[in-house]
């Protein structure tokens, strides 16, 4: 098995053989960073990195409201999933073992498919109704406030 070395090394300079990895048979690659550092840079890192190494522990008022509401359209999507699978699976199954076209065509990763498929469809029909009743809810109040 071949291993590849990834080493970031300045442009004007080839890889020594200490560099790479000589215990590991096979090619390694050098990978070169777009924008080399210059020795006059004051500042090793662009507004961009240093912006994305900053954690923000600040957290907004709202989050707890939203982890509500994101709790209570899993918990109603996930009842919904279950009703829509019961609903399916009875008639599939039952289907399958009587009817001559489902007996010689559905097999049992059909069936199985058909049933989850009811179910996922449920669950996530369910979850983005609660969702967005939630989202509609909280612009409707916004709104009242204003006025």
């Amino acid at each position: 098995m071949n291993t590849l070395t990834v080493l970031d090394l300045p442009t004007s300079t080839p890889p020594s053989q200490a560099e790479t990895n000589s215990a590991s048979p096979g090619p390694s690659l050098a990978i070169h960073h777009p924008h080399p550092r210059r020795e006059d840079d004051q500042n090793p890192r662009s507004e961009h990195e240093a912006m994305a190494a900053r954690s923000f522990p600040i957290r907004s008022p709202k989050e707890q409201e939203s982890n509500a509401a994101v709790r209570e359209a899993v918990l109603l999507g996930a009842k919904s999933a279950a009703i829509a699978g019961t609903v399916v699976a009875v008639p599939t199954l039952v289907g399958c073992r009587y009817l001559p076209w489902a007996k010689a065509n559905l097999n049992y990763t059909a069936q199985a498919l058909i049933i989850s498929a009811a179910c996922v469809a449920g669950f996530f029909i369910t979850a983005d109704k609660t969702i967005l009743r939630n989202a509609r809810q909280n612009t409707i109040g916004k709104l009242d406030k204003s006025t």
